[in-house]
């Protein structure tokens, strides 16, 4: 089923099969795997950006955390500061998937910037888990490190080294034309 989500996320991504269309054939599907078909059709979005947070997710639905991807988080002010990967729903905790790619660069310019933002996360009071590519090999220990981390990330109980629970806000994505209904 996960392969099958990766591969549902980024057709819906790419507007190859409108969402709801997706959703429509997979419910007129009798076949063997009929069933597995519906559920990953009806858990496909147009929002996930790479086969990495497609799997991510995958882990966090089977072990019962709820996300919201492509979350926007703001300051105080209102000021852009991030759109993460994943906000666990309900708590500060950002889920971002890291894959090699957009560290390559040769001037390391990409890794320093990551960790501003990092910072400035943090600043505001998330609690940030990186997942790569090796972690998703042991999905269980996945699931036990965001478990962890919510336990730090909910707005009663502020976090190690920090003062104040989160103090900006993050703006549930809107849908994207790829991902209708």
């Amino acid at each position: 089923m996960e392969e099958g989500l990766a591969s549902a996320d980024a057709a819906v991504r790419a507007a190859l099969v409108p969402r709801r269309e997706l959703v429509e054939k997979a419910a007129a599907d009798v076949g063997p795997h009929s069933r597995r078909g519906r559920r990953v059709a009806e858990l496909a979005v147009g929002r996930i950006e790479s086969v990495g947070e497609s799997r991510m997710r995958f882990v966090c639905i089977v072990g019962g955390i709820e996300v919201v991807p492509q979350a926007t988080i703001r300051d105080e002010q209102g000021t852009f500061v991030a759109r993460v990967d994943f906000l666990v729903r309900g708590t500060n905790v950002v889920l971002e998937f890291d894959g090699r790619v957009k560290y390559a660069d040769a001037t390391g310019r990409a890794l320093w910037d990551e960790k501003r933002r990092e910072d400035r996360l943090r600043a505001l009071g998330y609690v940030v888990v990186r997942v790569i590519w090796t972690d998703l090999a042991d999905p269980m220990a996945v699931v036990v490190r965001i478990r962890e981390a919510m336990v730090c990330g909910t707005s009663s109980q502020p976090a190690p080294a920090r003062a104040t629970p989160a103090r900006g806000t993050f703006t549930q994505p809107e849908k994207v034309s790829p991902d209708p209904g």
